[in-house]
């Protein structure tokens, strides 16, 4: 296994306006913040991922004192397809 969970990730569905609706599991989400936020929905998962093997994943964080616990997204959609995240 390449990486390995930290967290128990949580079901979100997302609904897209043509009706589609994508399920998705994460620990995190962006974009969920209020009528004022215009971010891209962003599903991430806390994860250890060795070094080497970092470069096979969409990393957007890590933590100071470990090189191997990254943030690593799962799921990106833009604002304007989604009708609704749930």
């Amino acid at each position: 296994m390449v990486g390995r969970l930290v967290n128990p990730p949580e079901r979100w569905d997302v609904v897209l306006f043509d009706g589609s609706v994508v399920s998705v599991w994460a620990d995190s989400a962006e974009g969920l913040a209020g009528e004022e936020d215009t971010r891209d929905y962003r599903f991430c998962n806390l994860m250890d991922v060795p070094v080497e093997a970092q470069g096979d994943f969409d990393i957007v964080g890590t933590t100071p004192s470990n090189a191997e616990r990254v943030i690593v997204t799962v799921a990106h959609f833009p604002r304007s397809a989604v009708a609704e995240v749930r």
